[in-house]
């Protein structure tokens, strides 16, 4: 009987083996001619570019024919070339066009920005002979890194399966909301013709590896695109309502078929850890990303005995020089961790600190920290404000001295860290414990949540109305990117941006000033260039309605005043000279139901199960009495 079990497992093996190496073949093949392609019309839109010695007026319809039939080729190749070769895309395809340092470099050189989305910008005004122009020197550009790109990878079943998760969330985040169309906008022929290719290379691993998820897909895949197809209206696209009944469905089924078919899965693969939690199919919830790998903590510290210690020390204003002023005291729960005010009180109680406190739920889903992204981790994070002469001003020693005094204290550190004992009392493990508590304040349960999830039945159309302006006509989404709506770049999640707005010193004195704060461009040495000059870290929307006031100087008293400064084209569109303005100039024209319909999306993304957690009392300090007075969140 073993030996009959043995040898089915070796044949099952062998045959998946077998499968495995056939479709490598397949899709290698695949990916091959897709690059070719795209080659192709690159070739033939630089042929129709081409000036001629005639003085024949260009047809410039053949034209925005041949461009478009170059971006569909790219979206044919784009979905595994993305997942294969991320960086080459990135630096040499469709980046950003905007410029960026060097990768790798001592000193700070920069990188002009190239590659489709520049071009992108040329097309949108191709009756214009110096944009054609410009587009056909882009286009050379492109032409030779294609041309000395050489892959030498193949592309097994496990490459299909990945990359097409990747290619649902890259349409779901970007796809639908024209983040890589930025001259002409309209990406939904774009997203339909990345689903279809993916659904190609589905359909093949379909006959190889068989299932019941893959025969769901075979329904609900067809109809998707049929939806993009008959559906290609911009402004009017149903996004809540595709991503719910069509994308989101599409990831679950993928995951449970991956899971089941017996390829290798990405944690089985890699060595490390990535931003994806890939066991987690509901996209809208806490479990989709790894707050482990933002946090840089361990997973096996979060324990309740850890979690209870950084509560206490968040709220307890012991870390503060004069024990007055807690973390609390800035971030307080029931302004969604914010303070309310537009630049939070410094030590003295008299003066400023220079910018607003950012709200703390869902934090954690971040590459950096701070408005200026000058802090790599929630650690480092803590560091300046320990030590910043306007807000703790006062060292860890210091700190650890006055805790060493409470009994009470010294039985929580040696319970959250006991393989360390009686030494657990020390710096470091306070920075984590404090770390740890702030990454665990997470919250994906709003109502849009539980209803894009399918948990609920209906919502609010206004609200459903909103998500669809804040991903489409509004352009919201192409900087706060879903699911957490923050500047984390999806499909990877790996990379925090921020943004030059333009915002002004005080939106209601004339004549408007642009607020002087230097932004990331003063945040550190390696990024101290001009486009990064008034620069900010693109916060989350999440329980935005508790954070107010707005943006990094707190300036903005509500959201509507927000709404007001984006409609309007930000900085340049209020007249000013912002000269790296990377927020769209052109107004938005929306309406004024429109704005509400935002506005109702975003407080609908309300959720701070964190409102009832400040302690009662603190632990007492017996060998400093004069310390038992101090009040849970210190008194600022």
């Amino acid at each position: 009987m073993l030996a009959a079990v043995l040898a089915a497992i070796v044949f099952y093996s062998f045959r998946q083996s077998g499968a495995e190496l056939q479709s490598a073949d397949v899709f290698t093949a695949r990916y091959n001619l897709r690059l070719d392609s795209f080659r192709h019309r690159l070739d033939v839109l630089i042929s129709q570019l081409e000036p001629t010695g005639n003085k024949k007026k260009p047809d410039i319809a053949q034209l925005n024919q041949q461009y478009w039939a170059l971006r569909l080729a790219f979206k044919r190749w784009e979905y595994l070339a993305e997942y294969k070769d991320a960086q080459f895309v990135k630096d040499n395809v469709n980046g950003v066009p905007l410029p960026k340092p060097e990768r790798n470099s001592f000193g700070l050189n920069t990188v002009e920005p190239h590659g489709l989305q520049v071009m992108d910008e040329a097309a949108a005004e191709m009756v214009k002979p110096e944009q054609r122009l410009e587009l056909l020197a882009q286009a050379k550009v492109l032409q030779e890194k294609l041309n000395q790109y050489r892959p030498d990878f193949r592309i097994y079943p496990s490459d299909v399966f990945e990359a097409s998760r990747q290619a649902i969330l890259r349409a779901l985040s970007m796809g639908l909301s024209a983040f890589d169309v930025p001259g002409l906008g309209n990406s939904l022929p774009d997203t339909r013709e990345a689903l279809l290719a993916v659904w190609e290379d589905l359909q093949y691993l379909g006959t190889i590896a068989p299932h019941a998820a893959f025969l769901a897909m075979q329904q609900k895949f067809p109809l998707a695109l049929a939806y993009l197809e008959q559906h290609n209206d911009f402004d009017r696209f149903d996004r809540a309502g595709f991503t719910r009944d069509y994308l989101l469905p599409l990831y679950r089924l993928s995951g449970e078929w991956h899971r089941a078919a017996g390829f290798e899965l990405p944690g089985e693969r890699r060595s490390q850890p990535v931003a994806v939690n890939y066991a987690d199919d509901a996209v809208f919830s806490d479990g989709f990303l790894n707050a482990f790998w933002y946090s840089q903590l361990p997973a096996g510290l979060e324990t309740p005995e850890m979690k209870e210690l950084g509560r206490l020390l968040f709220y307890d204003p012991i870390l503060s020089h004069d024990n007055q002023r807690a973390c609390s005291g800035c971030h307080a729960p029931d302004k969604g961790f914010s303070d309310g005010l537009p630049k939070s009180l410094s030590g003295d109680r008299k003066s400023v600190v220079q910018r607003n406190a950012p709200g703390l739920l869902n934090c954690v889903y971040s590459e950096r920290f701070f408005h200026d992204l000058r802090a790599e981790s929630l650690i480092d994070q803590q560091e300046h404000v320990i030590s910043d002469p306007k807000e703790f001003n006062t060292d860890y020693f210091k700190i650890i001295e006055k805790l060493s005094g409470s009994s009470v204290y010294q039985r929580m550190f040696r319970e959250a860290f006991p393989e360390q004992g009686d030494a657990a009392m020390n710096a470091q493990n306070l920075r984590l414990a404090i770390a740890q508590y702030v990454a665990g304040l997470r919250s994906f349960n709003s109502g849009f949540d539980r209803w894009i999830r399918g948990e609920i039945r209906d919502i609010d159309p206004l609200v459903r109305e909103g998500y669809n302006l804040f991903m489409g006509k509004a352009a919201c989404g192409t900087c706060h990117f879903a699911p957490v709506f923050n500047g984390t770049v999806p499909p990877l999640y790996q990379e925090t941006e921020s943004e030059v707005l333009g915002v002004t010193e005080n939106p209601n004195v004339r004549p408007l000033k642009m607020d002087s704060d230097p932004g990331r461009g003063a945040g550190k040495l390696k990024e101290s260039a001009p486009y990064y000059m008034h620069s900010f870290k693109t916060p989350t929307v999440r329980n935005i309605v508790a954070t107010a006031p707005y943006m990094h100087n707190g300036a903005y008293p509500s959201l509507e005043s927000v709404m007001d400064f984006y409609n309007r084209g930000g900085g340049i569109g209020h007249g000013l000279q912002v000269p790296y303005q990377t927020l769209p100039s052109d107004k938005l024209g929306l309406k004024k139901r429109e704005i509400e319909a935002i506005i109702a999306f975003m407080k609908d993304l309300e959720d701070n199960p964190f409102r009832a957690s400040v302690p009662e009392s603190l632990p007492a300090v017996e060998a400093q009495p004069a310390l038992n007075n101090r009040k849970p969140g210190g008194v600022f």
